[in-house]
């Protein structure tokens, strides 16, 4: 199995586990990658100032706002569970500390459901937008209505999904090794 060792994933486990060396078969990596994804937030939490203050190449004012940014990020994301108390302890009064809390945490809510489906329709319109465009059609009908070969036609080229592969694998009861190349 080839995989891109500059991908997001390939990188994120790098700097998670501080290595620079990639593992060779996909079932550790695999359940390494599981473990990350799941601890990754609350490690980028706490984290994240430390980088802020130890980051040197920028200059302190730079350092300073980056610093604010993401701790209004992550006020933002702690606000974010209070309305979560609303299915434990009913909704607060409106006048109260909790209650405030309650209500601005919903409106984030809001506005991350309505802006996240936005974008979700976006990239499905898109993806059907590039299926339009027949370049992984063989074959094309053409204005007299004869069926010919596409001239624009490019073969689709499989990418390995790691869940996918990891499946496979399981089932297949084996561990393929990973041969890691270097694109961008």
């Amino acid at each position: 199995m080839k995989l891109n060792q500059n991908s997001i994933s390939a990188r994120l486990y790098r700097w998670f586990y501080l290595t620079e060396d990639m593992p060779k078969n996909l079932c550790p990596y695999f359940w390494k990658l599981v473990f990350m994804y799941i601890l990754l937030i609350p490690v980028t939490i706490l984290y994240l100032p430390l980088f802020v203050i130890r980051n040197e190449t920028t200059e302190t004012g730079e350092r300073i706002t980056i610093s604010i940014v993401s701790w209004i990020a992550v006020g933002l994301a702690l606000l974010m569970i209070f309305p979560i108390t609303y299915f434990f302890y009913g909704w607060f009064p409106s006048n109260t500390t909790f209650g405030a809390w309650q209500t601005i945490g919903m409106a984030i809510w809001v506005v991350l459901i309505v802006c996240s489906t936005t974008w979700g329709i976006l990239e499905i319109g898109k993806k059907r937008r590039e299926k339009k465009r027949l370049i992984h059609r063989e074959f094309i009908w053409n204005e007299d209505g004869d069926y010919i070969p596409n001239p624009n036609y490019v073969p689709y080229e499989y990418k390995p999904n790691i869940i996918i592969e990891f499946i496979k694998a399981s089932y297949n009861k084996y561990c393929p090794r990973i041969e890691w190349n270097n694109e961008k």
